[in-house]
């Protein structure tokens, strides 16, 4: 008879988890929406604002109706950063574009009487295509591509929408 005794013990493996909460300053606890951006920061869409956590501190963007250059609205439905680094932001009351630079938003709303502009104010998907297309899907206003039109003054890009229902 012969015996053979192995000695099999897994590798253990360590994780640290920090957790963010309303007590380290997350504005709601009900995300919606996490990406981690090119620089490694954080960002938690929720419906009280948009979260930026650098792994130290907790930065949150609200509306604000005396700042035009905040965010459109507080409840947010996504967050997408595209392959040319632009972070965009979907709202229930329209598309945000976020400049880095001057750390505000360029928003984009529906306007019936211009046909470029987003179908719908209601934003609850963006995706980025293999071709770097940046699609919006809206509640009640379908699927638009956007189109990055001439450059405006400043080197600022204007946007156009195409709408696909």
């Amino acid at each position: 008879m012969v015996m053979c005794a192995l000695h099999g013990g897994a590798q253990q493996s360590w994780f640290r988890f920090n957790n963010l909460s309303e007590k380290q300053g997350l504005s709601d606890v009900n995300v919606a929406s996490i990406i981690k951006d090119h620089r490694g920061y954080m960002w938690f869409a929720s419906s009280e604002g948009l979260n930026c956590y650098d792994g130290t501190t907790n930065k949150v963007y609200h509306h604000s109706n005396a700042d035009s250059n905040s965010l459109s609205d507080d409840n947010i439905n996504a967050i997408f950063e595209d392959s040319r680094h632009n972070l965009w932001i979907g709202t229930r009351k329209g598309l945000n574009l976020y400049d880095t630079l001057l750390d505000n938003f360029v928003h984009f709303f529906h306007d019936p009487k211009n046909a470029s502009s987003i179908s719908s104010n209601e934003i609850w998907s963006i995706a980025e295509d293999h071709l770097h297309g940046l699609w919006i899907g809206t509640m009640g206003g379908g699927l638009n591509k956007v189109r990055s039109t001439n450059q405006a003054p400043g080197g600022k890009a204007s946007y156009a929408f195409k709408h696909f229902v």
